[in-house]
C-alpha cells in the first residue's frame, strides 16, 4: 500500500515536470514568433493602432505593417494587412483629353479610366482619337456635307437654304432686318422762294445736296447755311430762332476758323466747312465733330447770298432704314 502512493506521488511529480517542460516550450515559441512578427524599431510611437508604419530595423527592416493595438509595435506578416494596397485617394482634378467627358456616376476623376470618348472616337494612349463610324444620320431640313469622308455628328451637316442649327436640329431661321438710322434735315422753301435741299448728319459726315425747283435769276453759289435753336414750326423759317451756338462765342468781332473748330459756334456750317451751291449735286462737305444729339430736333436754314433772308429750312429728324 506505501509502495503504491509512493509510486503514485513520484508519478504525479514527473508529470507535472514534464508539463511544465512543454508550457516553458510552447510559450518560447509564441514568444519567439510574436517578436519575430513584430520588431520594436518602428514609428509607432507617434500613431494609432490599424495605421500603416515602417520598421526601421531587425529582421522586417524597410518593410511596411500595421500599428498593433496598444504595445507600439509595428507588425508584420499575417493579420498586418502588410502588402495590401491603400485605398487611394480622391484628388478629382483630371481633366478629360479633347474628344472626351467624364463618365457619369463616378466619385471620383482621377485618371483617363475616369472618361469617355466622344462618338467617332476611341480611346488610343491617354488620348481619344478619331474613328469613322460613318453611321450619322442628317436631321431633317439638312443634307450631309460634300467631301466629307466620315459623317459622324452634326457638324458633318448643313442645313438647307432658309435654316439655321441649333441646338443639334436645322431650324427655320428669323428674319433679323439690318437697320441703320440716318440724320436728315428736308429743307423746304420758305415762301416766296422756291429753293429746296437735304443736309444729312450720318457717320459724323456731312452731305448736303440743293436746288432751285424753277428758273430763276437767283444765284447758284455762295450760300450760307446755319444750324439753328429751334425746330421748323409750320414751315416758318422764322421759327427756328437765333443761330446754336452753346457755347457762346458768337460775339462782336466774331470770326470761325476752319482749322481751329473751338473758334467757331457749333451751328456755323458754313465757317466751318464753307458755302454751299443748289445746283443739284451732291456734295460732301466734311466731317463734324459736335454731338449729333445735342443738334437733334434743330432746325437747319439756308440763307439768300445777297440779302440773308431765310430761303429754306428743315429740321434734322432721325430716320430708321432696315434693309
Amino acid at each position: 500500500m506505501k509502495l503504491s502512493a509512493t509510486f503514485l506521488l513520484v508519478s504525479t511529480a514527473v508529470f507535472s515536470a514534464e508539463a511544465a517542460n512543454l508550457r516553458s516550450l510552447v510559450s518560447n515559441r509564441i514568444d519567439s514568433s510574436t517578436k519575430s512578427n513584430r520588431p520594436a524599431d518602428s514609428d509607432c510611437d507617434d500613431k494609432g493602432r490599424g495605421d500603416v508604419c515602417d520598421v526601421r530595423s531587425g529582421k522586417f527592416e524597410g518593410k511596411r505593417g500595421r500599428c498593433s493595438r496598444n504595445d507600439g509595435f509595428c507588425v508584420v506578416g499575417k493579420g498586418s494587412d502588410y502588402g495590401k494596397k491603400d485605398k487611394p485617394k480622391c484628388y478629382n482634378d483630371f481633366i478629360c483629353p479633347a474628344y472626351s467627358e467624364r463618365k457619369h456616376g463616378r466619385n471620383c476623376y482621377n485618371s483617363f479610366d475616369d472618361c469617355k470618348c466622344d462618338h467617332g472616337y476611341e480611346k488610343k494612349h491617354d488620348k481619344c482619337e478619331k474613328i469613322c463610324y460613318n453611321d450619322y444620320q442628317c436631321p431633317r431640313n439638312s443634307k450631309r456635307k460634300h467631301n466629307r469622308k466620315c459623317y459622324d455628328s452634326f457638324k458633318d451637316c448643313e442645313c438647307k437654304d432658309g435654316y439655321e442649327m441649333k441646338h443639334g436640329k436645322c431650324v427655320k431661321e428669323e428674319y433679323e432686318p439690318k437697320c441703320r438710322t440716318r440724320y436728315i434735315a428736308h429743307l423746304d422753301a420758305a415762301s416766296e422762294y422756291s429753293a429746296f435741299g437735304a443736309l444729312e448728319l450720318t457717320g459724323n459726315e456731312l452731305t448736303f445736296i440743293g436746288f432751285y425747283d424753277e428758273d430763276t435769276s437767283k444765284a447758284f453759289q455762295g450760300h450760307k447755311m446755319h444750324i439753328h435753336n429751334a425746330p421748323v414750326m409750320n414751315g416758318d423759317c422764322a421759327s427756328t430762332g437765333g443761330h446754336y451756338d452753346p457755347t457762346g462765342v458768337e460775339i462782336e468781332g466774331y470770326s470761325c476758323d476752319p482749322e481751329d473748330r473751338e473758334t467757331c459756334y457749333v451751328g456755323d456750317l458754313t465757317g466751318q466747312f464753307g458755302k454751299v451751291t443748289l445746283d443739284n449735286q451732291e456734295i460732301e462737305m466734311g466731317r463734324f465733330s459736335f454731338d449729333i444729339y445735342k443738334v437733334l430736333n434743330r432746325g437747319v436754314v439756308v440763307h439768300d447770298p445777297e440779302t440773308g433772308a431765310r430761303i429754306a429750312c428743315g429740321t434734322i429728324e432721325a430716320y430708321q432704314e432696315c434693309e
